[in-house]
């Protein structure tokens, strides 16, 4: 099999499973990454040859040369071209399920390295949330008939679901931007946890503890308009049981379905690469929980209201956000003891 050939099938079925084209590029470049590291070291080139060896050497291989969250991207995209070639019947490896199962070791090994760096590694600057934002203002691109009889009902259906999806995504990053929750908890709301006086959300946290997690006007606005186009009129259910975040994709049925935070992760990756700052930094929606405790608790001075607002149990597990620059620790050291000279 010739691992070339199949860039553009891999990239067509990427497209099919409404892959950003920055993803469909980077997931591109991996297998042409993995090329060249086998021709480099002489490692089977064709899937069906590999096997937990080859991967193992290509992900120490990585490690030499890529941080963390790129070993995750690229090893990430030889695990979908072997979901893609299976379900394709274009894989012989008897290995697949081996295969599998060292690719998710590798993966989470990369993950957990790039989320366990010091703290100040992990909060990103307001210059990256910035830019994450802007890039989530950015309507898709659908396709613009000359005439209404031109576009076809599937067409119709295609387009409104990517603009719901539009609006939802700009929704739910503006709300984890601001609101400081966990991907769990936004994932799990519902439109009856919304609370309009307050602007604020109801979340259920760690140990089923309720809490009031508030949220800032852009996230307010944005998630309305989303609301409003959705029209959940029809369902057969009450409106406040219905998932605040809904699956849109077409196979996602008539009934509003909850987000996964998986999903929830994959549209801030996305969103991430269009905004050109995975280079730079290796945001996630806890990144963003990160950016929410630091601001608030840097502009309030109050470490119980940040922890009231993160829902930490441990006020100590909050404390880590009191200085997170070692600027700042400098400054105040030379504030204190140089001025007592």
């Amino acid at each position: 099999m010739n691992l070339e050939c199949l860039l553009e099938p891999f990239a067509d079925y990427l497209r099919s499973k409404d892959r950003s084209p920055r993803t469909i590029d980077t997931y591109a470049g991996a297998l042409r990454l993995f090329l060249s590291f086998a021709a480099d070291r002489r490692e089977p080139v064709d899937p069906d040859h590999w096997t937990p060896a080859t991967l193992t050497t290509y992900a120490t291989w990585l490690k030499l040369h890529h941080t963390p969250a790129s070993r995750a991207v690229y090893l990430s995209a030889l695990s979908t071209l072997l979901r893609f070639l299976a379900r394709n019947a274009r894989l012989a490896n008897p290995n697949v399920e081996a295969l599998r199962a060292e690719l998710a070791e590798l993966i989470k090994g990369a993950s957990a390295a790039a989320n366990h760096a010091p703290l100040h590694q992990r909060l990103p600057e307001a210059e990256i949330v910035g830019l994450l934002l802007a890039a989530c203002e950015c309507p898709p691109a659908l396709p613009a008939p000359s005439g209404e009889a031109e576009q076809t009902a599937g067409q119709r259906r295609r387009n409104t679901r990517a603009h719901l999806m539009w609006l939802r995504n700009r929704a739910m990053l503006h709300t984890l931007a601001s609101s400081g929750m966990r991907v769990s908890e936004l994932s799990g709301l519902t439109r009856g946890d919304l609370d309009r006086k307050q602007r604020a959300a109801h979340v259920l946290g760690k140990g089923g503890k309720w809490r009031l997690a508030p949220i800032n006007s852009d996230g307010w606005t944005r998630i309305d308009a989303y609301l409003l186009e959705r029209k959940d009129g029809h369902a057969a259910i009450a409106l406040a049981h219905l998932p605040l975040f809904a699956r849109h994709d077409s196979r996602a049925g008539r009934k509003p379905l909850p987000l996964s935070t998986r999903s929830v992760e994959t549209i801030l990756a996305e969103t991430a690469e269009r905004a050109g700052i995975l280079d730079r930094f290796h945001l996630t929606p806890h990144g963003l929980r990160h950016f929410v405790a630091t601001v608030f608790l840097a502009n309030t001075g109050d470490l119980a209201l940040t922890q009231e607002l993160l829902g930490h149990a441990d006020p100590r597990t909050t404390r880590r956000y009191a200085k997170t620059e070692e600027a700042d620790l400098i400054a105040a050291h030379r504030a204190v003891f140089d001025r007592r000279k």
